[in-house]
């Protein structure tokens, strides 16, 4: 209830700033259209859109003119597509209320594959990982480390464990951010972001 998840409304254009700038390498965004924005942004949520249609209809979502093989590519780096490969019919496999129930870490999965095939410059995680459960979060962990190279990426997280893949971090406090820096450093020097998480998931988590 701080306002993290709506910076990121406002980062891709959902709601317009009413005071002050967002830029981006210097660029008021404010002077961007939508669909550029939209074109160089992607957002992972917690909970994923799944259509009721077939797997590769799903992942097409990331990239209408994506070929056969860009697909098999993305869920390879997505770490999905051995799954794929063990449905009756693959790709073409339906999911959904009318086909094969995912699991929160498969959704997670086809988000990432989606991301990759739209190859975006930056990508908001938005409480990602907040429904998975701790193994199935580090593997999601490896997945993203792999689609993050060469891109900026905005993680909004109240897991430390997703909090300490981060260079940068920005604790926010009623709209207004309080303290940031580099999650070691302040792990080490700010009270109020160690009260954040229990002793026991500093312990257990701090191994990322």
């Amino acid at each position: 209830g701080c306002g993290k998840t709506t910076l990121a409304s406002l980062l891709i254009g959902m709601y317009e700033v009413g005071s002050g700038t967002i830029s981006i390498d210097g660029q008021d965004i404010a002077s961007c259209n939508l669909k550029s924005i939209r074109h160089n942004i992607g957002v992972v949520q917690q909970d994923i859109l799944i259509l009721d249609a077939t797997l590769r209809e799903n992942l097409l979502i990331g990239n209408p003119k994506a070929n056969e093989e860009d697909i098999w590519e993305a869920c390879r780096k997505a770490g999905i597509a051995s799954f794929i490969e063990t449905l009756p019919d693959r790709l073409d496999t339906q999911i959904g209320k009318k086909g094969i129930d995912l699991s929160g870490g498969q959704k997670q999965r086809i988000a990432i594959a989606r991301i990759y095939l739209k190859n975006p410059a930056i990508i908001v995680f938005d409480e990602a990982t907040s429904a998975l459960d701790r193994e199935t979060e580090l593997q999601i962990h490896e997945a993203w480390r792999e689609l993050l190279k060469d891109r900026t990426a905005i993680v909004i997280a109240h897991r430390l464990s997703s909090v300490m893949l981060c260079d940068h971090v920005a604790l926010i406090e009623d709209g207004i951010v309080k303290t940031e820096g580099h999650p070691e450093h302040l792990l080490k020097t700010r009270e109020t972001f160690r009260e954040l998480f229990s002793v026991h998931e500093v312990e257990t988590e701090h191994v990322l």
